[in-house]
């Protein structure tokens, strides 16, 4: 689906669904357990999924338009509309090309156990797959770059999660798969949306 689809051509019915315990829920998943202004942004959420699928644009992320429809899309696990994606990979690429802005409000990801980052180094995708229990970030790069590329990565994810206030920032590792590669210039988006569909 794309930012100019209707949102006629959703499934409505799933999206404007009331269940107020799963909602506050699954909620709580996605924006984790944030302090302060965190709580308005949960509660922001959940308002917007209360309201009726009309369409509405609700926030623009650099060029990547969020409708109404585009939140709802993650109410359930059904569902998830293009510009979340294209967000998640903006968010993640942000992060590990230390290009982030400074967080207004803590995220805790700590009862995540996997995270999947897919970003854009601007010509090429690379994932990483973030494991919080271990602290690793398993790299899954299909044209492998040279080790100082990597250590500049990892630095990257430790600037950020201290810029959380993260005490353990420093034990994050970072652990490169380079058993799979591309056979073209072109490939490197498909690859990782095979290997996130493929092991997860």
């Amino acid at each position: 689906m794309t930012n100019h689809e209707s949102p006629a051509s959703l499934p409505l019915e799933t999206l404007s669904e009331e269940n107020d315990d799963f909602a506050e829920n699954q909620a709580c998943v996605l924006l984790g357990d944030l302090k302060d202004s965190g709580s308005k942004t949960r509660q922001s959420l959940l308002d917007v999924w209360k309201k009726p699928v009309m369409g509405r644009l609700e926030a623009i992320v650099s060029d990547i338009k969020l409708y109404d429809y585009s939140f709802c899309s993650l109410k359930t696990p059904q569902w998830i509309v293009d510009e979340c994606f294209a967000l998640s990979a903006t968010v993640s690429s942000s992060i590990f090309l230390g290009k982030y802005r400074s967080p207004v409000f803590r995220v805790s990801y700590e009862t995540v156990e996997t995270v999947l980052c897919p970003t854009n180094t601007g010509n090429h995708w690379i994932l990483f797959i973030l494991k919080p229990f271990t602290k690793k970030i398993l790299v899954y790069d299909s044209l492998p770059a040279n080790l100082h590329t990597y250590k500049v990565f990892l630095r990257n994810w430790r600037d950020f999660l201290q810029a959380l206030k993260h005490p353990d920032y420093e034990l994050w590792e970072l652990v490169v798969d380079s058993n799979v590669k591309q056979q073209d210039n072109y490939n490197c988006g498909v690859f990782c949306m095979l290997v996130m569909i493929n092991s997860y």
